[in-house]
């Protein structure tokens, strides 16, 4: 949450509020009492804050002012929103020059409307802010395609370990993994997401997804226990079946 206050990105607030309205499903799923007992407060202690902060210009503020970026138009919020609308179409006219190939990785996309000046940012003319797009625009509609297909795959695998999991920490684990990359594609279209830091980041999740099946599958040696006291060793969670699965 530190993070995503100062990085003061709209963008990043709105899929954190996507990411935890998916973490009050999940927590339904897992434990409807704590369900009952977190969400309802929360909803809201969130309304308060919007109620408080929807005017409010400062760090503690940006939550709402992404929420209302997003519902009422804003004049403090005029320069962004026309750079990413002029970029948006100086992309669509780099993917109508190339739409089978794109303009490739390391090329300028083309600019026939002129953008403000960013110039500061080095890669401005090589990197856009809708990154779902930008796939298109730099590896033509076969990249696009093959992106969407990864997209879905990772996600369905993710919903399909949630499920499988034994519950407990586990779960948690799969799920949070699973939300992790909705959030980071949704933030993706509408900012810059293919660095170095936010890919090693889907890395390690998807990575944490395609494995953690194959741990909970193998067994584990229990210790014995030292001391006649002791309680019995607790045997270890197994996968659950899938829903279709099950007798």
């Amino acid at each position: 949450l530190i993070a995503y206050l100062a990085s003061q990105r709209r963008a990043a607030f709105l899929s954190l509020g996507i990411g935890l309205v998916l973490v009050f499903f999940l927590l339904y799923r897992e434990n409807r009492r704590a369900f009952w007992l977190i969400t309802p407060p929360a909803v809201f202690l969130g309304l308060i804050y919007l109620g408080v902060f929807w005017n409010v210009q400062n760090p503690l503020g940006l939550p709402a002012q992404a929420l209302k970026s997003v519902l009422v138009e804003d004049t403090s919020d005029y320069g962004s929103n026309l750079y990413r609308i002029i970029e948006n179409y100086n992309i669509a006219f780099t993917i109508h020059q190339h739409p089978l190939t794109g303009v490739g990785f390391g090329q300028p996309f083309y600019i026939v409307w002129d953008l403000p000046d960013i110039s500061f940012f080095e890669f401005w003319e090589y990197i856009t802010h809708n990154s779902i797009v930008y796939i298109w625009m730099k590896m033509g509609v076969g990249g696009f395609i093959a992106m969407f297909v990864m997209i879905a795959s990772i996600i369905s695998k993710g919903v399909k370990t949630t499920i499988r999991m034994p519950g407990g920490d586990l779960s948690a684990i799969a799920g949070t993994m699973t939300i992790y990359v909705i959030m980071h594609f949704l933030f993706a279209y509408a900012d810059i997401s293919w660095d170095i830091q936010n890919m090693l980041f889907l890395g390690t999740a998807i990575g944490i997804l395609n494995s953690i099946e194959n741990v909970v599958a193998r067994p584990v040696e229990l210790a014995p226990k030292r001391w006649p006291w002791q309680p019995e060793p607790a045997q270890p969670g197994q996968l659950l079946p899938m829903p279709s699965e099950a007798p």
